[in-house]
């Protein structure tokens, strides 16, 4: 009896320290084999993003030698027809003109110029999740990461995730960036040492965007209306807090203080944005109004300019009704000078419309724990490699006993001990990847 009660209580204690050992060994994985994970992958997103900045300076290059080639052509053209037409009868692929006399007063002719963001420059600008989109720098904590499109699991164990539904960080709104304090990179582990004024740099393909420290503020992770557009252009910073828990969220916010970039609308949308540009003196001038159709899902956007005053040449009268096709770069606008003396500038994409909503932040956005409330799908595979962790650790034991029962009995330790030893490998290859599902399953910090 005593000698059944002594193998059982031994039994069970030999069960408490090896779950010990384990439990040990996931908090040395999570602390450490994250980082090297995390490590790792950014070694290859910096690669990335050095190849994604290269692609985007060739894809303008190659867009800016093709506008100048149409421009060649467009001007070989006007000279042609200059010998067959009228010098009142004008007409040109980019700008529409109207409102102005034959006698050179009255209105400022309006203008407008179509500008076209070729697809494939706005899926560089916009990647797909997971891939690299900017490089964030923040001097003070000492902090140099490359940031990921999305806020997934998967996306925030790469490095800092960029919210999709809200705007890239440079462009104009609010621009925001989810982070671990505590595992993987940890990058996000000193924000809350960050004071008002202090520089965060944001390097996208578009730029670099400066902003500078506005505050930190403690919300619980329901408060998603940190992610809502306040109308100003400034970077918000997401993490959980405090540090190894996610019970709450610490939001850090800063204002742009560099020029904003261009709003390049993303691939498959159809939408235009507006930037006022200082205008010439000008006497009034007839309004001019722009419609974009229906625009085909390729490179090619077309822009349909109706003009209410018409150009007028004594008794003659013409109607201005001009189709206006092309292409041109993100940093190149179109312009058109309105009642008020400002010239307004517009970049058109092709794509799906947005039924006038625009940008919107407020029903977009799955909120700030996507990334840290764990993945219940990472349960399955999690619960399978503990039963191939647990089969690995029998069979060391049924080995290690029958070595044990063979030889001398003064060296049963050292046969045990053996098996143990090469069993070792072979459990520790099922035990990492079981920690990687155990990770994801929890909530991340």
């Amino acid at each position: 009896m005593n000698m059944t009660l002594a193998r059982v209580l031994g039994g069970v204690g030999r069960t408490l320290i090896g779950s010990g050992v384990i439990v040990l060994l996931f908090v040395v994985y999570q602390l450490w084999g994250t980082n090297i994970q995390e490590a790792q992958a950014q070694d290859q997103l910096e690669d990335e993003f050095a190849a994604v900045l290269d692609r985007y300076e060739d894809a303008v290059e190659d867009e800016s030698d093709g506008a100048a080639d149409d421009s060649d052509d467009e001007e070989t053209d006007d000279e042609d027809s200059d010998d067959e037409d009228s010098d009142d009868d004008r007409s040109s692929t980019s700008t529409t003109a109207s409102g102005g006399t034959s006698d050179g007063e009255g209105a400022l002719p309006a203008t407008t110029t179509t500008t076209t963001v070729p697809t494939e420059l706005r899926q560089i600008v916009y990647p797909e999740e997971g891939e690299p989109l900017a490089l964030i720098e923040i001097p003070k904590i000492g902090i140099e990461k490359i940031v990921v499109e999305g806020v997934a699991v998967d996306d925030l164990k790469k490095g800092p995730g960029h919210y999709p539904d809200n705007p890239l960080p440079g462009q104009p709104g609010n621009a925001a960036i989810a982070g671990h304090r505590t595992t993987y990179g940890a990058p996000f582990n000193r924000i809350d040492e960050m004071d008002p004024g202090d520089q965060i740099i944001v390097t996208t393909v578009q730029g670099r965007a400066v902003y500078e420290v506005m505050g930190t503020e403690i919300v619980p992770p329901t408060a998603v209306y940190v992610l809502d557009d306040y109308g100003d252009n400034r970077l918000t910073l997401t993490a959980c807090h405090p540090k190894r828990s996610a019970r709450q969220r610490i939001i850090l916010t800063a204002q742009l203080v560099s020029e904003p970039f261009a709003d390049i609308p993303k691939p498959g949308d159809r939408a235009t944005v507006e930037v006022e540009l200082p205008a010439e003196p000008t006497t009034t001038a007839e309004p001019t109004t722009t419609t974009v159709a229906d625009l085909p899902d390729d490179d090619d956007t077309t822009t349909t300019t109706d003009t209410d005053e018409r150009a007028s040449s004594g008794d003659d009268e013409s109607d201005d009704d001009t189709t206006t096709t092309g292409g041109g770069l993100p940093g190149e606008d179109d312009e058109s000078v309105s009642e008020d003396g400002t010239t307004s500038t517009a970049i058109v994409a092709a794509g799906a419309d947005d039924g006038g909503a625009g940008r919107g932040f407020d029903e977009g956005n799955s909120g700030l724990g996507e990334g840290l409330s764990g993945d219940s799908d990472a349960i399955a595979p999690a619960i399978m490699w503990a039963i191939v962790c647990g089969l690995v650790g029998l069979a060391a034991w049924f080995g290690a006993k029958k070595l044990a029962e063979r030889g001398e009995e003064q060296r049963v330790w050292v046969r045990k001990a053996t098996a143990y030893a090469l069993a070792a490998p072979v459990f520790f290859f099922p035990l990492w990847f079981c920690f990687i599902y155990v990770d994801r399953v929890l909530p991340a910090y």
